[in-house]
């Protein structure tokens, strides 16, 4: 059994937010840039995204007092546009992980109802002797993956048998016990 992905697809999420943060530049404002040897150009500059548009003004068609007018470039513009944009990036990123967790996580509870998984536990259990190959004191009644990785296409040696208490102590279920497992979807 193919098991769906774990995670997002990234480059479609980006995608999809590149298209929602396309600027068509529709609110600018004329604005004086300063270059490090002092010289001033003048631009367009998007209200929104905080990019030149369009080519440079020539400052020979506004006087020097209209320049002295003309508010300073605005970087803090650029920055706040992309940083939405990350924002939310990272939040569609993070609904997509959510909803992969959740088609995953269903489609392995209907795995662990196929013949093909209960043949492989009944194996691990075979060779667990039906006793927890955790704690090795009481009757295995979980079969636990070492790995997610190959969930439907598992070696049985990639399987344990374990009491419910050793189970839960892998997944760093029970209180006050860390797992020095990462955490992955159960």
């Amino acid at each position: 059994m193919e098991l769906p992905r774990t995670e997002p697809d990234y480059n479609a999420i980006s995608k999809m937010v590149d298209e929602e943060f396309v600027c068509k530049h529709t609110h600018k404002t004329i604005r004086k840039k300063l270059a490090a040897d002092g010289a001033i150009s003048i631009w367009h500059q998007c209200d929104r995204c905080g990019h030149k548009v369009g080519i440079a003004i020539k400052k020979a068609t506004l006087t020097p007092a209209q320049v002295e007018a003309l508010p300073v470039w605005n970087t803090k513009l650029e920055s706040g546009f992309y940083a939405q944009k990350k924002k939310r990036f990272d939040e569609a990123f993070a609904a997509d992980k959510k909803r992969c967790a959740d088609v995953w996580q269903r489609a392995y509870e209907q795995y662990l109802q196929t013949p093909e998984w209960k043949r492989k536990r009944q194996l691990a259990m075979l060779r667990a002797q039906g006793i927890c190959e955790g704690c090795r004191e009481v009757e295995a009644t979980d079969v636990h993956h070492y790995s997610y990785d190959d969930v439907g296409h598992e070696f049985i040696f990639q399987l344990v048998a374990l009491c419910r208490k050793c189970h839960e102590r892998l997944h760093g279920r029970i209180p006050g016990v860390v797992s020095s497992q990462p955490q992955t979807p159960v």
